[in-house]
């Protein structure tokens, strides 16, 4: 397949204001964007099942996400399964893995921080002694982001071995 690496990106003001109004959406042609250089890929498509997403009414369980490499990122005989469509020979070549990602976030740390002592009244925040004054600390936390890294490692065949009489 061909992959666009350069595009070109022509917005008609008179055309999308028109579209607006008629579709809130907008028109997928707004602005007009157009390959302007290709270059070959093959492309290496997973499928997997999980959890569905909060935002998915279909409540769907099979996800798909395509990984596009270039030609000189394969040996021929990887190419040449690929081209083929020999989905167990191509996918001898190619070690899926995955790990979960973590984030910082900086959060109180409540054993160093010292509170006063108060009560909500009609809403507002009224301490029991007005001299006193909260000691907050924080603290930077690691924990898990709700993101998966996948990484993809192609694996070069082994050379043919064979002896010549």
């Amino acid at each position: 397949m061909k992959v666009a690496t350069e595009v070109e990106v022509k917005w008609d003001n008179h055309y999308c204001k028109e579209e607006s109004r008629e579709d809130p959406g907008g028109s997928e042609f707004c602005p007009e964007v157009k390959p302007t250089a290709l270059e070959p890929a093959y492309r290496v498509t997973y499928s997997y099942m999980g959890r569905p997403l909060a935002s998915d009414e279909q409540d769907g369980k099979r996800f798909i996400f395509s990984i596009y490499l270039r030609p000189e990122e394969l040996s021929d005989q990887q190419r040449q399964a690929l081209s083929e469509g020999n989905v167990e020979a191509a996918a001898e070549y190619f070690e899926l893995g995955a790990s979960a990602l973590t984030e910082k976030r900086i959060v109180i740390n409540e054993d160093a921080s010292t509170f006063c002592e108060g009560n909500y009244v009609d809403g507002e925040w009224t301490p029991a002694d007005p001299k006193c004054q909260d000691q907050i600390k924080f603290q930077i936390i690691r924990e898990p982001s709700g993101f998966l890294a996948v990484q993809l490692s192609v694996s070069q065949p082994a050379p043919a071995t064979g002896s010549a009489i």
